[in-house]
């Protein structure tokens, strides 16, 4: 999760985070591992009541409304929604605006197309960007892990990955 960001684990501490989405098991983990490292999360969802009810037993303590997203300014913003998803690739579930710049990290955990409105606009705000393919290589590469015992090929998943993508 760190390398990406250009931050060691405990480099997280205080860091203010902003998730994009309530649902599923993806959001969890990516919710899970910033809590435990001490970053402030944020998850900002559509729905308040859905939000709540997934988050009722969990360390976030922080629930938004997903309009107030662009008034919020975070460090880290991870996109875990369908938006920007083949064949809708041009939806975004933000816009660029104030919230991004240099220095802001954005993750998108949608790996079709591998980059996303939301990264490209992104990028062309001077964020560090960080498309949902490298999640599914490192999914990919701790499952190696516990089946081989092996560090996995990180360089042949990538190259195998994007093959794929393409074609």
């Amino acid at each position: 999760m760190c390398d990406g960001l250009g931050i060691k684990r405990d480099g997280l501490k205080g860091k203010r985070v902003a998730v994009i989405g309530s649902r599923g098991r993806g959001t969890r983990a990516v919710v899970a591992g910033f809590c435990e490292y001490g970053a402030g999360v944020t998850v900002y969802n559509r729905t308040m009541e859905r939000a709540e009810s997934a988050w009722r037993d969990s360390s976030v303590r922080r629930l938004c409304r997903w309009m107030q997203l662009a008034g919020g300014k975070a460090d880290v913003y991870i996109n875990c929604t369908p938006i920007g998803m083949h064949p809708k690739v041009d939806a975004s579930p933000m816009e660029a605006g104030d919230a991004f710049g240099p220095g802001v990290v954005v993750f998108d955990t949608i790996y079709n197309p591998v980059q996303t409105k939301l990264l490209r606009d992104a990028a062309a705000a001077g964020c560090v960007t960080i498309p949902g393919t490298e999640m599914f290589v490192r999914q990919g590469a701790a499952q190696f892990k516990l089946w081989t015992g092996e560090d996995a090929p990180l360089d042949v998943f990538r190259k195998v990955l994007g093959e794929r993508l393409r074609g």
